[in-house]
């Protein structure tokens, strides 16, 4: 179930929305904690599943250490399908909420990223929270 709310997200105080600032989009899973705050809106219809997305992307760690990033030198953005398990269950989800073109920060807590496993190749521990930069390159 995906709930928009328009408010702007403060990190020290969480959700707040005041009279006098434009409202930015922050998508909530509710039940999931994913949370997506779009950067850059996009443009065309949501991406699907099954489609075929190519993405830049960095990610990063609570205590902000880059773990990947498509960005850096010798690097190539990074291309999936949709639907077939390829990426992090969080990464999906929130690139399912997105247009071309759109470039959004993503929060995945570790239920919704590599969970109690970690993934010591990249450096993640177990339980942890995740923390993206991604644009929407192209979609086929």
């Amino acid at each position: 179930l995906l709930v928009l709310l328009c408010a702007k997200f403060s990190p020290k105080s969480g959700l707040e929305s005041t009279p006098q600032d434009p409202p930015r989009h922050l998508a909530l899973y509710k039940g999931m904690g994913i949370k997506k705050k779009p950067l850059k809106e996009g443009t065309g219809d949501l991406i699907e599943r099954e489609q075929f997305v190519k993405v830049h992307c960095t990610g990063l760690m609570d205590n902000g250490t880059k773990f990947w990033s498509t960005r850096d030198p010798d690097q190539d953005a990074f291309e999936f399908q949709t639907g077939k398990q390829q990426v992090i269950k969080g990464f999906e989800e929130a690139v399912l909420t997105m247009r071309p073109g759109e470039i959004a920060e993503v929060i995945c807590p570790p239920e919704m990223a590599y969970g109690t496993r970690g993934f010591h190749a990249w450096g993640i521990p177990a339980h942890a929270t995740l923390h993206f930069q991604i644009e929407i390159l192209s979609v086929r």
